[in-house]
């Protein structure tokens, strides 16, 4: 009898596994439907658990 588990194994520490976990359910919540601009930089924020200006970029026109 097999006694390893079926299915992938998870080769790193917990807190890591719960940084992607985490991180992913943000970016779920993100691409869920539209936010402001306070909700997506509040995303950002706790994504890199860090500050994210307040700035706004306008791409060129690519004409």
């Amino acid at each position: 009898m097999n006694d390893k588990p079926t299915g992938k194994d998870y080769v790193g520490s917990d807190d890591l596994y719960a940084d992607v976990q985490r991180t992913m359910r943000l970016c779920a919540e993100m691409n869920s439907g539209y936010h402001t601009e306070a909700e997506v930089r509040d995303c950002l924020r706790e994504i890199t658990r860090g500050e994210v200006p307040d700035t706004r970029c306008s791409p060129s026109p690519s004409w």
